[in-house]
C-alpha cells in the first residue's frame, strides 16, 4: 500500500484566482462575521501561494 501523501493542490492559476476572488467576495457582503473572517483569511492566505503572473512573452 503507498502511504505517501501529496498535500499540494494542483489548479491552474486562473482557477486558483477566481477562488481567491469568490472568498474575498464573500467576505465583503456576508452577515456573519466569522465566517466572513474566516473566508477573508483563506483567500489571503491563498492568494500568497498564487506566483506572479508574468506578462505573456516575456
Amino acid at each position: 500500500m503507498d502511504t505517501r501523501r501529496d498535500d499540494d493542490i494542483r489548479i491552474p492559476h486562473d482557477e486558483a484566482q477566481d477562488i481567491v476572488d469568490v472568498l474575498r467576495h464573500y467576505a465583503e457582503h456576508s452577515d456573519d462575521s466569522e465566517w466572513a473572517w474566516q473566508a477573508e483569511n483563506l483567500a489571503q492566505n491563498l492568494a500568497r501561494r498564487l506566483p506572479s503572473r508574468q506578462p505573456a512573452g516575456d
